[in-house]
């Protein structure tokens, strides 16, 4: 695909979306002196969650990130933060993103890359959601020198950049984020303190070097199959072991579990 549109390294982009609890501090682990009986560290346990569709090249670069909140309307307190002004904050009734969404972020892609591929053909790595398939979404891509390529179904964990070197990353800078606001005593992390922390989430995580560290771990660039299928065969060894472990356990008990 690469060779047939004459598409460049710099040109190839992976998209996917990545959902936050805004409020849910995960477990960590705290020292404290021996004759400390308990510690308590209170959690905002806010669960409303957050969609933020994030998009980098293999060249190292990313883009403004596309937000989405549950609700119907936006608040002016939702706006008045250290977002940057290219960044786009939209709502949905699930807080998931949906077809229109989708939609909305393709243009808004193809508006921060268009200048970057000098009129190239651009590529777009992503998953199979069905809103990246609908007749709309596939018509402006073709209409726009945009290439839609479509992971394997099921393989993401291996062959999507943003799933294997960046996310992480990025719910890692999220955890200490809340975790300095509870620090300092804001017991009440909610939607606005989430959007205003977001910018510096994003910046610390859409490093050159992380973003390029997700696009090796992949075997994508530089182009290097064995990176995955190593791991295919170790995933497909360890099952056939643990299938004979299982027959050989049936066969010794004497089939009393079938």
């Amino acid at each position: 695909m690469l060779e047939e549109y004459q598409i460049r390294q710099a040109d190839v982009w992976n998209f996917d979306e990545i959902g936050f609890r805004i409020g849910c501090l995960r477990g960590r682990v705290v020292i404290v002196p021996a004759d400390v009986k308990a510690i308590y560290l209170a959690d905002p346990d806010n669960r409303e969650s957050i969609t933020v569709l994030e998009c980098v090249s293999a060249g190292g670069r990313s883009i403004a990130p596309f937000i989405i909140m549950k609700g119907e309307i936006l608040m002016d307190k939702h706006v008045q933060n250290q977002l940057n002004d290219d960044v786009v904050i939209g709502t949905t009734l699930t807080g998931f993103t949906n077809d229109v969404r989708s939609y909305q972020w393709l243009q808004h892609f193809d508006q921060h890359t268009k200048e970057l591929a000098k009129g190239r053909y651009r590529a777009l790595v992503m998953d199979g959601h069905g809103s990246h398939v609908s007749d709309h979404f596939k018509h402006y891509c073709w209409r726009n020198k945009i290439v839609p390529f479509l992971l394997l179904p099921h393989s993401t964990h291996l062959l999507q950049p943003l799933d294997v070197g960046v996310f992480s990353a990025m719910k890692a800078h999220h955890q200490n984020a809340l975790y300095e606001s509870i620090r300092f005593g804001d017991f009440t992390f909610d939607r606005t303190d989430f959007l205003a922390a977001f910018q510096e989430i994003h910046d610390r995580t859409m490093r050159r070097k992380t973003v390029y560290s997700g696009w090796k771990k992949t075997g994508l660039f530089p182009f290097n199959p064995e990176v995955v299928l190593s791991k295919m065969r170790e995933f497909n060894g360890f099952s056939a072991t643990h299938a004979s472990q299982a027959l050989l356990t049936l066969a010794n008990s004497g089939g009393a579990a079938m």
